[in-house]
């Protein structure tokens, strides 16, 4: 009596010879998606930074305007303040371009 669930060696090692072009191009393309993926979620992080930094930039310029017009007669807080404001607008100008369009919207305003 011979066990049907028995393999022979020749057969299995000729069955994976002729799947392996098959495993091989599932596995590039597994792969391909698996970096695909990591390549959308950094491009969506940096989108997500880039307008999270424009929206502060806007809201330290705001509040840099609004303690200079509650105190225009201290010079000190005049000056550090017209100079934070020429630094945020290097910083902002510089990187309006690389924004994405809900951001630039608000470096603008």
């Amino acid at each position: 009596m011979t066990d049907s669930r028995s393999v022979n060696p020749a057969s299995l090692s000729t069955h994976l010879l002729e799947k392996l072009p098959e495993i091989i191009i599932e596995a590039i393309f597994l792969t391909l998606a698996v970096l695909t993926a990591f390549a959308i979620d950094a491009w969506r992080v940096e989108r997500q930074q880039k307008s999270d930094a424009a929206i502060a930039v806007t809201s330290i310029r705001a509040e840099l305007l609004e303690n200079q017009a509650s105190n225009p007669k201290h010079p000190a807080s005049f000056q550090l303040s017209r100079k934070v404001q020429r630094r945020l607008g290097t910083i902002a100008e510089n990187s309006l371009h690389r924004l994405p369009d809900e951001a630039r919207w608000f470096a603008q305003s």
